[in-house]
């Protein structure tokens, strides 16, 4: 299987090498009249393949995206969510801030990063 997979136009199979596979549904969408920013929404299809949780959120432009709202605004924990907002910068560019230091020791998260993850990483 490929890092990433491609199995439709909106759904992806996503193994970091961090001894997860994640399938994920990303779609660019149209900017909400809410926040003319997010135009992209994505889902983790956590359980069982068929059900998750999912965000919506600005896929370009100037902001970032810092792990910790991930994480407070989805409730997915630390290391899973480092790993969807390595995929998110690799195949969407989403730019990621608050990565903590500890992950850039890991091998899946600097191969992520040569892909073309865009995660600020933290002391």
């Amino acid at each position: 299987m490929k890092l990433i997979e491609k199995l439709s136009n909106d759904l992806f199979v996503y193994q970091p090498g961090n001894c997860t596979r994640y399938m994920i549904l990303a779609r660019k969408i149209e900017p909400c009249h809410w926040d003319p920013d997010a135009d992209l929404a994505i889902f983790w299809l956590k359980h069982g393949d068929r059900g998750g949780v999912g965000m919506v959120l600005p896929s370009s432009g100037g902001s970032q995206l810092h792990l910790s709202y991930f994480c407070e605004k989805t409730g997915i924990g630390e290391a899973d969510a480092v790993a969807l907002l390595c995929f998110l910068g690799e195949q969407f560019g989403v730019k990621v801030s608050g990565i903590p230091i500890a992950y850039r020791r890991e091998a899946w998260f600097q191969q992520a990063e040569a892909r073309g993850a865009n995660c600020l990483v933290t002391a």
